[in-house]
């Protein structure tokens, strides 16, 4: 395949998933991953997706500033970011299927039971999650987004107990998702993986990203909170099909 044809290909994957991320705050990485992996390699398609989502997350949080709740920032910050490195020196030397399966049943699970509740609203609310669980998922949403800078899902189950006003959902997540690419990106420009096609897929695609993320960004505004909050969990559900891929 030209590289012409694999960059506009790319470029769609991109303005799509983009788009997503967007409106909810989350998911450009872990819907791309797959598609980008089968016309790239997955040594490839992490480094230019890491930076994509970074360039996105970092116009997100700009639009957004006022509305991130900076006190769940630091808590969740503190959760995530030490599960960061092992999910950097994880994507080096363990096989992945494995762990990639049981957390993709595990989002299946919670995105069904969140819009059965969401379509159902006479079941009732939720019963709240125990902390030692949510700092667990933290902790595991931190370890694969240093893998596969894919850790969303995990997060978002924590996010979705805490964060229940919108814009905050999504200023508050862009933050979390802008802190952690700049240490991973940091460790690919160190180990030189942007050289060569990786680096001009980058470039290829900043149309499409700014395309979508426009896109996103005024969809955002537009949708109801019930509609988004349907569509964080729709999403989620989509994500556990893809991560296993």
């Amino acid at each position: 395949m030209s590289f012409a044809l694999t960059a506009v290909l790319f470029g769609l994957i991109v303005l799509v998933t983009h788009f997503i991320q967007g409106i909810t705050g989350f998911g450009c990485a872990v819907l791309a991953m797959p598609f980008c992996i089968l016309l790239t390699g997955i040594d490839t398609a992490r480094p230019v997706l890491t930076v994509l989502a970074l360039v996105l997350d970092v116009y997100l949080l700009v639009v957004s500033w006022s509305h991130v709740d900076w006190q769940q920032y630091l808590s969740i910050l503190a959760f995530v970011l030490p599960g960061l490195p092992v999910g950097m020196v994880a994507y080096n030397i363990l096989p992945r299927t494995t762990l990639m399966h049981i957390l993709a049943a595990f989002m299946v699970v919670v995105g069904i039971q969140g819009l059965v509740t969401q379509i159902q609203p006479g079941r009732g609310t939720p019963r709240p999650w125990p902390a030692w669980l949510l700092a667990s998922l933290l902790f595991i949403g931190g370890a694969v987004q240093g893998a596969f800078t894919s850790g969303g899902p995990p997060v978002i189950i924590y996010a979705t107990q805490k964060l229940k006003d919108k814009a905050s959902f999504r200023a508050t997540l862009v933050a979390i998702w802008t802190t952690l690419n700049v240490f991973i990106i940091a460790d690919i420009v160190v180990r030189h993986k942007l050289t060569g096609v990786p680096g001009r897929l980058v470039l290829t695609s900043l149309p499409f990203l700014a395309l979508g993320a426009l896109l996103g960004d005024i969809a955002h505004h537009r949708i109801s909170g019930e509609r988004f909050t349907k569509l964080i969990y729709g999403v989620l559900l989509v994500s556990a099909v893809f991560m296993v891929l």
